[in-house]
């Protein structure tokens, strides 16, 4: 299905995601023991199918082809690799051009467009080894409050609510229906062109 966002772009859903990003998962996927692919299997969610997953079963019949005309030994089956590279399309975190990241805790988190907490990678330092990743607190947190993350960045966070839904319904599958979304859009309020007093906001 195609969508428009409120500037009347197409929102299409297309695999546009490098192989390169998943080649390297799929490496560690195939490399790790059956703990750790049990594990990192735990994050998938069948019914949350990416719009690529036909492409992405067809790559891991590649990746797998590849590694065995090579002698190699592939503990894992096409389906399996397929359902890890499912798990990194919703779960993995961009670290930069060339670089994303799995963590397992976070996966877990739900989202929320006014997050209470953020990934911060490396604070402090440009280039440490090795990398490291912490969550720190947006703001205070009540005493069993869940703990909530942002699935898209801080300039996505920015966007009108209905640009955002349209961003996590195309890349996360899912329609939010946190309190800001589901609340008038309060960073855009406009004057009422009828009583110069009163202002609106848009949904």
């Amino acid at each position: 299905d195609n969508y428009m966002d409120s500037q009347g772009r197409k929102i299409t859903d297309t695999f546009r995601t490098p192989g390169w990003f998943f080649a390297g998962f799929a490496e560690r996927f195939i490399a790790s023991d059956n703990d750790r692919r049990d594990k990192w299997l735990s994050l998938y969610h069948p019914g949350d199918k990416d719009p690529s997953f036909d492409h992405m079963k067809g790559f891991a019949k590649e990746i797998v082809t590849h590694y065995r005309s090579r002698g190699l030994t592939v503990n894992t089956t096409v389906e399996k690799l397929t359902e890890a590279m499912q798990v990194i399309s919703f779960n993995a975190w961009r670290a930069g051009p060339e670089q994303a990241m799995l963590f397992y805790l976070i996966a877990m988190a739900n989202h929320d467009c006014s997050p209470n907490l953020a990934l911060r990678l490396n604070p402090g330092s440009s280039t440490p080894e090795p990398l490291q990743h912490y969550l720190v607190s947006e703001r205070h947190i009540q005493p069993g409050e869940m703990l909530t993350t942002s699935y898209i960045n801080f300039a996505g966070l920015l966007m009108p609510t209905k640009d955002r839904r349209l961003r996590l319904f195309s890349g996360k599958r899912f329609w939010c229906d946190c309190a800001r979304c589901l609340q008038d859009d309060v960073l855009r309020p406009f004057r009422c062109h009828k009583c110069p007093e009163g202002t609106g906001s848009p949904r």
